[in-house]
C-alpha cells in the first residue's frame, strides 16, 4: 500500500497535532453542518514532506537544499500517532510564502524543473506535479489569507 500524504492548513501547531488521530486523516474527517469541509486538505501519494517539498523550496528560493533542512518547519515532525501508523509534518514557513505568491507561468516552469529531480527519480510526469504544484500552491494562499500554516498528515 502507497503511503498517503494529505498536506492541509491550521491555525495552531496544536490544532494540526490534534488530528493525529483523525481516522482516514483530515481529508476524511466529517463536513461541517452546512456541507463546508472541515478542513483545507489536498491528497497525495508520493510528495514527501521531508523530502520532495525541500527540493521544491531550492528549486524556488535558490537556498541550498542541505541549509533548508537545518530550518524549523522544513517537514519537521510534529506529532507522531500512538501506534506511529501516522505523522503530523511541517512544511516551511519560507516555502509557504513562495507558493502563495507564485504566479502560474512561475509554477508552470517549476513543475517542469521539479519533476525532473533526483528526488522523483523520474518516475512522476510533469503535468501530474503542475496540477498537484498549482493546488498546492492554491492552499499556500488560502492558508495566509486566514492565518494559518501548512502541516502533511502522513499515513504509513
Amino acid at each position: 500500500m502507497a503511503m498517503r500524504y494529505d498536506y492541509f492548513s491550521a491555525p495552531s501547531d496544536e490544532i494540526a497535532a490534534s488530528l493525529i488521530d483523525a481516522l482516514g486523516g483530515p481529508t476524511r474527517v466529517p463536513a461541517q453542518a452546512n456541507g463546508t469541509p472541515a478542513w483545507d486538505t489536498l491528497s497525495v501519494s508520493g510528495v514527501e514532506p521531508s523530502l520532495h517539498l525541500v527540493e521544491l523550496e531550492e528549486i524556488m528560493t535558490g537556498v541550498d537544499f542541505n541549509d533548508i533542512l537545518d530550518t524549523p518547519r522544513a517537514g519537521s515532525t510534529l506529532h507522531s500517532s500512538a501506534d506511529n501508523e501516522a505523522i503530523i509534518s511541517t512544511v516551511s514557513d519560507p516555502l509557504q510564502a513562495v507558493l502563495a505568491d507564485a504566479k502560474e507561468e512561475k509554477l508552470a516552469d517549476v513543475a517542469v524543473e521539479w519533476s525532473r529531480s533526483e528526488e522523483f527519480d523520474g518516475t512522476v510526469d510533469a503535468a501530474d506535479v503542475a496540477a498537484f504544484l498549482h493546488n498546492l500552491a492554491g492552499l499556500a494562499r488560502r492558508a495566509r489569507s486566514r492565518g494559518e500554516r501548512i502541516y502533511c498528515w502522513v499515513s504509513f
